[in-house]
């Protein structure tokens, strides 16, 4: 049986878990929390009884990783493998989770799980794709092992920063895609603002060392499709409470999730305009969260914008 171990007992750690013992695996889960409601799972409170498990999934919002990573440390050596399923970018600057969990722990085999995946679908086990960004393949074989199956497929890229940071641009267009539904923005709409954020994203992604066509593929244009096409996830939900009037407090209580986006739109922005990218829709959610636009204004400014966004040389 194989073992494995999710950090987080949140929506998307408690349907890895489900998915796992599906495919038989043993399964612990560490959290703060004194229960959870699945039968068969191990819940732990020491990082330390997670030293069996040889893949760990980390589920937790990505503020916290760095500091969980941490305590974790004294507890893994050279033969754990991590995922992370976070959308966010933890900082300093636009610095990568893989890279702080490699800079944090003993471990150098690190994955992301991105791509049109939430945690609703996976816990119902509803069709679904993925896509693990690791250089290593064993990585991707052990998320295909572990919660993968014939609902849910699973591919792999060597471009692992490609795929966070086509994730986390991902996470603030889904946001906008929220805001313009609720505006009663059509479909021919939001199909434009989604290519402008496409065009966004590739020079975005390409500028903080990624390649272009990853976001083209399952971890950006796949899972922006899934937005559009109804998933609900919680950013999109965060635009729509946001657009109806609510404050960032309120939408963000009322989408039901952790939100990363808030602070991903004003750091993606600011990157932007120290390397002459043109970033419109960033920039526009950035001030909406900074309550210099109203929502309507920030959609209004989007759709004006034209053509292809370009770097200054």
């Amino acid at each position: 049986m194989k073992k494995i171990g999710i950090i987080g007992a949140g929506g998307f750690g408690l349907a890895i878990a489900r998915a796992a013992l599906e495919n038989d695996c043993e399964v612990r889960v560490w959290s703060r929390r004194e229960t959870i409601a699945i039968e068969g799972v191990r819940l732990v409170h020491s990082f330390s009884e997670l030293s069996e498990t040889t893949l760990i999934y980390v589920a937790i919002p990505s503020p916290h990783v760095r500091t969980i990573a941490e305590k974790l440390a004294p507890a893994l050596d050279g033969r754990h493998r991590l995922v992370h399923v976070s959308r966010g970018l933890p900082g300093p600057g636009l610095m990568t989770l893989s890279e702080v969990l490699r800079t944090e722990t003993p471990c150098r085999r690190v994955g992301a799980l991105a791509g049109p995946l939430v945690a609703e679908e996976l816990a119902k086990r509803s069709e679904s794709s993925a896509i693990v960004g690791t250089r290593f393949p064993e990585i991707v074989d052990a998320v295909r092992l572990s919660i993968g199956g014939a609902r849910l497929r699973i591919e792999g890229t060597e471009d692992i920063r490609g795929v966070e940071i086509a994730s986390a641009v991902v996470g603030v267009l889904s946001v906008a895609l929220g805001m313009a539904t609720a505006l009663g923005i059509g479909p021919g709409g939001q199909a434009y603002l989604s290519a402008r954020g496409m065009e966004e994203g590739a020079l975005l992604v390409e500028s903080l060392g990624g390649r272009p066509r990853t976001l083209f593929g399952l971890a950006g244009f796949a899972d922006l499709v899934a937005v559009v096409a109804g998933d609900n996830r919680p950013e999109w939900r965060f635009g729509r409470e946001l657009a109806l009037g609510h404050s960032k407090s309120l939408a963000a209580k009322n989408a039901g999730a952790h939100l990363e986006s808030i602070s991903m739109a004003e750091r993606l922005a600011e990157h932007a305009r120290k390397h002459g990218i043109h970033a419109p829709i960033c920039e526009a959610l950035a001030k909406t969260f900074g309550g210099d636009y109203a929502p309507a204004e920030a959609i209004e400014r989007i759709l004006a914008t034209r053509g292809v966004g370009i770097v200054k040389r």
